[in-house]
């Protein structure tokens, strides 16, 4: 241990890594956030249990594979914006990209099926989520200075010079 109480000196340790995970899950909007493609992993596993009888298989298959894949983009928003220190309106606005996102791309299933059967309109999912969070946060953060109300990314202590 040294003076200040670090454990390790080294850029990545377990510990801190522990440490800054649980710093970034204590955000209650974070939770609240990671419980919307829960919604649609529950309906892809409702769906799946007609189709088949239950067992580890299937519920790997349909429950934790679809929610991994699924919150992906929650997922990588909240240790893109955690590591920026981004401010509450551009961490929201990158949740709200990867929630339209989401919408979107389900709403596809609404209109005509691919001749293969397969649902292909998932294979744009991750990258449109991607581009949305950039433009949606990406926008919120112009206008989070532009408006001078809270510089986007610099906590509200840091007096700014212009």
């Amino acid at each position: 241990m040294g003076a200040r109480g670090v454990i390790s000196s080294s850029a990545f340790s377990p510990v801190r890594f522990a440490f800054w995970t649980l710093r970034v899950m204590k955000q209650p909007s974070l939770i609240i956030y990671l419980c919307i493609p829960a919604v649609f992993t529950l309906g892809d596993f409702a769906v799946a249990g007609r189709r088949e009888p239950f067992g580890v298989e299937m519920f790997s298959a349909y429950f934790i594979e679809s929610y991994l894949f699924y919150a992906a983009p929650h997922l990588l928003w909240a240790v893109v914006a955690t590591l920026a220190k981004a401010s509450r309106p551009v961490w929201h606005a990158g949740f709200i990209a990867s929630f339209i996102a989401l919408m979107a791309i389900a709403s596809l299933w609404l209109g005509p099926q691919d001749p293969s059967g397969l649902p292909l309109q998932w294979m744009l999912y991750w990258p449109l989520a991607i581009v949305l969070q950039l433009v949606i946060a990406g926008g919120t953060c112009v206008y989070c200075y532009i408006k001078k109300d809270a510089h986007p990314i610099i906590p509200r202590d840091v007096e700014l010079e212009r």
